[in-house]
């Protein structure tokens, strides 16, 4: 299914009494959240580098035109361009676009990210050390808090035995390290599972039509 034919046309006139039948680019619909939620229908995926909606689409419908189903599936992506992940390349080029005024230069710009601190944070790591599992709470902080903290490493012992370490750390991070953990937080998408394709078209193409 190709997305814009999908959608369903307005009859609007000009201040010269012309009408037209332009498509109606602004409907929405949305899948209802609990079903995100519902391992049946979603899976996670990690883009790779160099993946598009269309690419993602034909890997995983064998048709690049239900990109839309890979963008529907993902509430958070607004903007297929600002909300998808660079690939290196374009990752490369946005930190030139952004920061070349302040690095005096495209050519300083890798330099002065990869030391130009972009903020301070305070992080806090709890282990059970029965199970295993591990906790990391990760909070911005500003720079008095920064170097008023002492960092240490706890471990609490509870009557039955078991066990929690504690760790309070900080940590510098530069605006390169910042930029390149937001481009790849975006990598995580959900996958709507191929079995529930065809009737997510039909139900779109109903919805819209009403």
């Amino acid at each position: 299914m190709r997305y814009f034919n999908s959608l369903p046309y307005l009859i609007t006139t000009d201040y010269n009494g012309n009408t037209y039948a332009l498509k109606n680019l602004l409907i929405r619909t949305e899948l209802i959240p609990q079903l995100a939620k519902n391992p049946l229908i979603f899976y996670q995926y990690a883009l790779q580098d160099g993946d598009t909606p269309e690419i993602v689409a034909n890997k995983y419908y064998s048709d690049s035109y239900r990109y839309w189903i890979v963008l529907y599936g993902n509430s958070n992506i607004l903007d297929p361009q600002l909300d998808w992940p660079y690939s290196n390349q374009q990752f490369q080029a946005y930190l030139i676009d952004k920061y070349s005024e302040a690095a005096g230069g495209a050519e300083n710009v890798l330099g002065y990210t990869q030391f130009a601190l972009h903020h301070y944070e305070k992080v806090t790591t709890t282990i059970d050390n029965d199970s295993g599992t591990t906790a990391i709470k990760t909070v911005e902080i500003d720079a008095d808090t920064y170097h008023s903290i002492v960092p240490f490493t706890q471990t609490q012992t509870f009557p039955d035995g078991s066990s929690v370490t504690y760790t309070l750390s900080t940590n510098l991070v530069t605006i390169y390290d910042y930029e390149y953990n937001a481009n790849e937080a975006k990598r995580n998408i959900n996958i709507i599972n191929s079995n529930f394709a065809n009737a997510l078209e039909t139900q779109y193409k109903n919805l819209v039509s009403k």
